[in-house]
């Protein structure tokens, strides 16, 4: 650690640039099993330093918004710990956290940063909503439905999961591709999310009203 030894306002005053402490790992996993998300940064100085947090998109992140908080401990006169909280992390929450210590008087200053990478694990197949739920078709027209499904891309054997699709709940009428189903698997903007899509097409009639059914 370095010392500085600098005149200010007629007194003697030991200015220690900033360093951080604490050394914590990154990247920080997310168990998807928890919903409460905690990061800290531990830095110590004279003047003792000032602690700001920036998001995954580089902008300031303000105690008590969007459900972020952030409180601060002293460790001694020189040390701040500075911790970061959410109580619902979500998958958009997903990247590189900053933590920016600072301390100055008139005329010096010292900066020290610290990333933490917060890296988000889907939860996996749990949950699965299919949309709309109820339709009026006029007959010998399409209809579509989709089923969107959460799936785990970390988990080969999740990911790799087919799901399907079956007709007033019977495990009989398992519907398959052809004349009249078409069947797709499509990605949505979130990777821990998919759709399955029904569509029946251009000869919707009587016998295709009840329910529809993937898992």
């Amino acid at each position: 650690m370095t010392y500085e030894r600098r005149k200010y306002k007629t007194k003697n005053l030991f200015l220690v640039p900033v360093q951080e402490v604490f050394k914590t790992n990154s990247p920080f996993k997310y168990s998807p099993n928890k919903t409460i998300m905690e990061l800290e940064c531990v830095f110590k100085g004279w003047p003792r330093p000032r602690v700001v947090w920036y998001n995954p998109d580089k902008k300031q992140i303000i105690n008590g918004s969007e459900g972020f908080y952030i409180s601060e401990k002293l460790d001694g006169e020189d040390t701040l710990r500075s911790l970061l909280r959410n109580l619902n992390i979500q998958e958009k929450h997903k990247g590189d956290y900053n933590c920016i210590a600072t301390n100055s008087i008139t005329g010096w200053s010292s900066k020290k940063s610290k990333i933490i990478e917060l890296d988000y694990r889907c939860p996996g197949p749990k949950h699965r909503h299919i949309s709309p739920s109820e339709v009026s078709v006029i007959a010998y027209n399409n209809v579509t439905l989709k089923c969107l499904v959460e799936i785990d891309p970390d988990n080969c054997a999740a990911y790799s999961m087919k799901f399907q699709w079956f007709f007033n709940n019977r495990s009989s009428t398992l519907l398959t591709s052809g004349e009249k189903y078409d069947i797709q698997e499509r990605r949505t903007n979130s990777r821990c999310k998919k759709d399955f899509i029904l569509t029946i097409a251009n000869n919707v009639t009587d016998d295709d009203e009840g329910k529809y059914k993937c898992q």
